[in-house]
């Protein structure tokens, strides 16, 4: 096929349905990564304790059993805000690289043909100059 009656084709190819496939897999980084991280069931379960650990109250009024329980249940919540927390801003933090990336990646590929010609202009200018 002529390079000539190929051109008009791979510029249409590179500019419609590449780039629509491309912003669909920058989409689907983003909720990969927002799924990865299971952003949504941390935010549900921010308070509550970690792994289940906890003291259960036997009843009665024993001062000392009430104390220790609720001591310990708070810490546990504690412990869990604070890992659900970090896992969050970590996974904001992953969405954000992916983002940047993404738009990256996406001005390389709008530019690319139009460094197609300069790189191969620059090629045959550093042959010549041998």
């Amino acid at each position: 096929m002529n390079i000539l009656l190929f051109l008009p084709y791979y510029a249409r190819w590179h500019y419609t349905r590449a780039l629509n496939d491309m912003l669909s897999n920058y989409k689907h980084f983003l909720v990969f990564v927002f799924s990865f991280f299971s952003i949504g069931a941390l935010f549900n379960t921010l308070f509550a304790p970690w792994k289940r650990l906890g003291e259960t109250y036997s009843g009665g009024f024993d001062l000392e059993n009430l104390l220790g329980s609720f001591i310990v249940n708070t810490l546990m919540r504690i412990l869990g805000f604070c890992i659900r927390f970090l896992v969050i801003i970590l996974g904001f933090i992953v969405m954000l690289i992916v983002a940047i990336l993404g738009v990256c990646v996406l001005c390389i590929w709008v530019l690319l043909p139009a460094l197609l010609p300069f790189v191969f202009v620059l090629s045959i200018t550093k042959l010549l100059a041998l």
